[in-house]
């Protein structure tokens, strides 16, 4: 797999991205096809933090675990993935004006099982429309006041 890139400008200050998106517990809220992450420990955001993940990728369910392999505060963090599907992703946050620049790359994308044949064709796809709807997501999440 190629590695898929998106970014967005998120008009919100980079505390606020920052916490939101590492946090897993928000996954659902913002990334296409989570179902859920579960067993998230440590609870506060670290290097090692680990969690399950269930997915719904095109109509086929995914599971396994993820870890914070890297966390800069307020500019890098790293998960990667493995189980049903592996990945590495990368966020890049960046002070942009009186907002955030995130930026989400995926590499390393290997799907096992059903969708193993699929793989080279479908997925780069897949991602790069993820992404965008990702990013989407999160720029109208923080974005909206909170009543």
């Amino acid at each position: 797999m190629a590695q898929i890139s998106e970014s967005i400008i998120i008009n919100a200050p980079i505390e606020k991205v920052w916490e939101y998106v590492v946090d897993p517990a928000n996954g659902a809220k913002f990334v296409p096809g989570i179902i859920e992450q579960t067993n998230i420990s440590p609870k506060s955001p670290c290097k090692g933090q680990k969690w399950n993940w269930h997915v719904n990728l095109i109509g086929v369910e995914l599971r396994g675990q993820a870890e914070v392999m890297e966390m800069e505060s307020l500019k890098k963090w790293v998960v990667k993935t493995w189980g049903e599907a592996d990945s590495f992703r990368t966020y890049l946050f960046e002070s942009s004006g009186g907002g955030t620049k995130l930026t989400i790359e995926v590499e390393g994308t290997t799907i096992k099982g059903a969708l193993a044949a699929l793989a080279s064709i479908v997925i780069d796809g897949i991602h790069q429309v993820n992404l965008k709807q990702s990013l989407t997501k999160l720029k109208q999440i923080l974005e909206t006041p909170q009543a």
